[in-house]
């Protein structure tokens, strides 16, 4: 079975993220601040071996989630898939290159998620390394922005490709 470049990304930024996340929880106190109020603020803390198990379900769990269970959706017919012009891309000649597209980009969807939870957990160990622990507002905001700026590229790019029928 061949991978695609999409799956292959996504695998290498997912592994990427878990060995960052191995290497570096053991340098995180005792009890880590794992929640901040507004002000960036601890306001719960954890013990850094529920910390770490938490943050490594989360950024193995929620990308895979996405990809597995949107993927799975994707094979299971044209009910569970609503895109513009359904008709035309998933017709018997458009629909394996339409799923096939749908599946690239979902792999580059969950990349991006997870590289954000890995850069969520960054901001924790800084947050982390000074006394009293104090979270980071404006990196976390441009984090966020970041993240939405990616979101919205995702977003346009299945517009652009699915928003109208190629003309004969």
């Amino acid at each position: 079975m061949r991978i695609s470049v999409s799956r292959m990304v996504f695998l290498i930024v997912e592994m990427s993220v878990l060995a960052f996340i191995l290497t570096s929880t053991s340098s995180l106190p005792e009890y880590v601040a794992s929640n901040f109020n507004g002000a960036g603020e601890p306001n719960s803390y954890m013990s850094r071996s529920n910390y770490s198990v938490f943050i490594l379900v989360f950024a193995v769990g929620i990308p895979c989630l996405v990809m597995g269970g949107i993927s799975i959706g994707l094979r299971s017919g044209r009910r569970s898939i609503n895109i513009p012009h359904k008709e035309f891309w998933l017709s018997p000649e458009n629909a394996p290159e339409t799923i096939r597209y749908l599946n690239v980009h979902l792999a580059y969807l969950s990349s991006l998620i997870a590289l954000f939870i890995g850069y969520v957990h960054w901001l924790v160990m800084q947050a982390n390394s000074v006394q009293p622990a104090q979270l980071s507002n404006s990196h976390l905001f441009t984090g966020m922005g970041l993240m939405f700026i990616g979101i919205l590229l995702w977003v346009v790019l299945l517009i652009i490709r699915f928003g109208k029928v190629p003309n004969p």
